[in-house]
């Protein structure tokens, strides 16, 4: 089984262990380790759960677990009662802690490397504080030296050649893509081929740069080390109708080039932050909702815990998004490898104790949690619009609860009588849940009391331990001490991040851009800058990166521009043997990297190509206010509906996917292209994502009837468009699709497959035969490596 951990990308086994931190070490810690650990005066069946291997080789009833194999392990059988003797003794676990457990051993049983030593004995040095690189000051940068000079000397340290310049076309498409997610135009295409100087390449990266969807593109990048999602829990698929706002403020930061450290800023603190006018303070308190809209278990029970998991997940975002620190490792114990302690992690945990995010309130049923929402900024204008709007609702209640009137007057023995009046009751509740309202986010404030936190015994929110300071992480607060804090502690919080003097925030963040564009970070482990992630493969490249993006004045735009203009962004991913021998993983960069498209990517191209995409921009993705989303049939615009897999809406099936509603397990029925191309799993943070390749998704791409759908426009337009010899249409579709001329040789062969398919579809009388015989032809090169793939 190590072997095939080994085996597993970096970014899965990240997260797997991460699960284990969070979900398996403080059911183990809490429920077991009394009987079962180092701890325990005399463990019981000689069995010991406080390290993978003591699990491993089991106790007196043979090995608890077999990784891999939830079935096959007696842990689980135990914990699910279904042998004897149950544990634990005084009780059954609740089903979501037994599910996290049988994730974990599925997963393999992944545990930190660090079985040597007993449980929680083992205290960071002091020392690595003051010797790890990430903890140090920024270096200087080196004066005259670009980018491509660190990357040089790198390579020639290393016996190794850089690629030749890539072939014009396949660079205008990675610049595309790269930077808006989408393909550039044939007439784009054509005019850069026949000037593909340096000088006109830069033009187009500064018009690209400056489009829209450079911030749709970069702003969904920014979404997956959040936990943004249409729902407002885990499982419920409750609604979250104002989820749309805090989207649309990441999307308009990244098309603004809004300074990185003030986009930081708003979103941890911007309630507290002063606003130029209400229409300011309207977007900085929508940015809070990145500590507003998460996972959390709304229908969990024990409320007091409930809080304290929405706070780790609060500070584990914060720690792994911004500071590539795996805090999360320090709630039930000192953090393990880095020099993190309990106690900064219940002083960081004091501010957002101190925040209002999740609340209960009584109903019916019991207590019932919900997220805070908070009423926006409403200019005059918008406050007429929105009365006349509530006008035509109460217009349409009334006429519907008349309808309902005349049909209760029915004899109950009318066969129609009960069928009618349900569809009736079910629009009046889609219009009152719908009615107009003003404006309204998802964010955070300051609780009305607020002070310390006490430590969580072993995570457990009911065992309490002293009170901790609300303070930082000391590792990297650059000698200074920690401010007085104002409230919540947000507002500190929130510079202290993005102090200029704070290394790891800029070293974090070009990484991350760093990645976006060549594939693989200069620190691979992204969200972990800590002793147990990768070091740097150009060190001082990241400094001097780091240094010019402070002095650029925390711009996002300024460093991507300086990036795709390298040499390095512009090299051919074509293989060199010896290379490939001497560096397999490219972390000198030696070649660009060969990436498939991202799941939106993939889908908004094929909308671009085919000439069904809908560039309508921002606004709600459930419906809200408008009766003109209302159909017959309700499903198709009821948000619970759609958060439980129903379609979309048809004025949304040709959208951009980053405006599409998003879910927090799979994606909905309609959008399988997200789930089987490797989607954000948003219920956690997302340094990297998977690319993976497997059967399904070939098998997928020719056989979706979506993807269907759109080779047949195509290929309507195709035959009954502008007046085109077969010859051109072969060739059209070859620029439009993989965005190159087309060779004599493609052509021809196009040419013979459509004439073959026509043929045997007229045999089979498939009505228009032609245009069915070029839409088999455009979803085969649509399912081609060839445009999966930016090389």
């Amino acid at each position: 089984m190590r072997a095939v951990l080994f085996l597993l990308p970096v970014s899965l086994v990240s997260a797997n262990l991460d699960h284990f931190e969070k979900q398996v070490r403080p059911v183990l810690a809490t429920q077991c380790y009394s009987c079962h650990s180092s701890k325990a005066k005399i463990v019981q069946g000689n069995l010991r759960v406080d390290s993978r291997a003591g699990l491993l080789r089991g106790g007196d009833s043979g090995p608890a677990v077999v990784p891999g194999d939830p079935a096959g392990s007696r842990l689980l059988q135990v914990l699910r009662h279904e042998v004897k003797p149950t544990m634990p003794p005084w009780g059954k676990l609740k089903p979501e802690q037994i599910a996290a457990i049988e994730q974990w051993v599925k997963a393999g049983a992944p545990w930190p490397q660090e079985e040597a030593q007993p449980e929680a004995t083992r205290k960071p040095d002091p020392r690595d504080r003051e010797r790890h690189w990430a903890f140090q000051p920024l270096r200087p940068e080196e004066p005259g030296k670009t980018v491509d000079t660190y990357l040089e000397a790198a390579r020639r340290k290393h016996g190794l050649t850089a690629n030749a310049e890539a072939d014009p076309a396949v660079l205008l498409r990675r610049l595309y893509f790269d930077l808006t997610g989408l393909p550039p135009s044939i007439e784009a295409m054509r005019a850069f081929l026949r000037d593909p100087s340096a000088e006109r390449y830069a033009q187009v990266a500064d018009e690209l740069l400056a489009s829209p969807a450079f911030g749709e593109h970069w702003g969904r990048y920014w979404l997956d080390i959040t936990y943004y999602a249409d729902a407002m829990d885990t499982n419920a698929g409750i609604p979250a109708v104002h989820a749309w706002r805090y989207r649309d403020y990441v999307i308009k930061a990244f098309n603004t080039d809004r300074p990185v450290n003030r986009f930081i800023q708003e979103q941890i603190a911007g309630d507290l932050m002063e606003a130029r006018d209400g229409f300011e303070q309207r977007e900085m308190v929508a940015a809070t909702g990145y500590l507003v809209l998460g996972p959390w278990a709304l229908v969990q029970a024990d409320k007091v815990q409930l809080r304290m998991d929405v706070v780790d997940l609060q500070v584990d975002a914060i720690g792994k998004g911004i500071l590539g620190l795996t805090l999360g490792c320090a709630r039930c114990h000192d953090h393990k490898f880095d020099p993190v302690s309990q106690r900064e992690y219940f002083g960081l945990a004091g501010i957002f104790t101190s925040t209002r995010t999740v609340w209960g309130k009584q109903r019916e049923d019991g207590v019932f949690s919900d997220i805070n929402k908070v009423a926006l900024f409403e200019a005059p204008e918008e406050a007429r619009q929105r009365s006349a709007r509530t006008r035509e609702f109460e217009k349409e209640l009334e006429e519907i609860r008349r309808q309902i009137r005349a049909v209760e007057a029915l004899p109950k023995e009318d066969k129609t009588r009960e069928a009618r009046l349900g569809r009736l009751r079910r629009r009046e509740k889609m219009v009152e849940f719908n009615l107009p309202s003003p404006p309204m986010a998802y964010a955070a404030q300051d609780e009305d009391t607020v002070g310390d936190c006490r430590i969580n015994i072993r995570g457990n929110a009911h065992q309490l331990g002293e009170a901790t300071p609300r303070t930082f992480v000391k590792a990297a607060m650059f000698g200074t001490p920690a401010p007085v804090m104002r409230g919540s502690g947000r507002l500190e919080l929130a510079r202290w991040l993005t102090d200029d003097r704070n290394p790891l925030t800029p070293r974090v963040y070009v990484n991350r851009v760093w990645q976006k564009l060549f594939g693989r970070g200069l620190v691979a482990s992204a969200d972990n800058f800590g002793l147990r992630g990768d070091a740097p493969s150009h060190p001082k490249l990241l400094d001097a990166l780091a240094v010019r993006f402070l002095r650029g004045g925390w711009s996002t735009k300024k460093l991507v521009r300086e990036l795709v203009l390298t040499r390095a962004y512009r090299m051919s991913s074509a293989p060199q043997e010896a290379a490939l021998e001497a560096d397999p993983e490219n972390r000198f960069v030696w070649r660009m990297n060969r990436r498939r498209l991202e799941a939106e990517a993939l889908r908004d191209a094929v909308l671009a190509i085919t000439g069904q995409y809908d560039p309508t921009r921002g606004g709600p993705t459930l419906p809200t206010d408008s009766l003109d989303t209302f159909a017959p049939d309700l499903g198709k615009v009821n948000p619970s509906r759609m958060m439980s897999g129903g379609p979309l809406p048809e004025r949304l099936r040709h959208r951009r996917t980053v405006y599409l509603p998003v879910y927090r397990q799979a994606q909905m029925d309609d959008l399988d292209v997200l789930n089987l191309f490797d989607f954000a799993n948003n219920s956690q943070t997302n340094a990297t994502r998977r690319e993976s390749v497997v059967p399904t998704q070939a098998l997928y791409l020719m056989n979706a009837a979506w993807l269907r759908e759109q080779s047949q426009a195509l290929a309507r337009k195709l035959v009954d468009g502008a007046a085109m010899l077969d010859r051109q249409r072969a060739g059209h579709l070859v620029e439009l699709i993989y965005n190159r001329p087309a060779t004599d040789d493609e052509v021809s062969r196009s040419l013979d497959f459509v004439e073959d398919m026509e043929q045997t579809l007229a045999t089979e009388k498939t009505p228009r035969p032609l245009v069915e015989a070029w839409a088999r032809l455009i979803q085969a090169m649509l399912a081609s490596n060839e445009f999966l793939f930016r090389i």
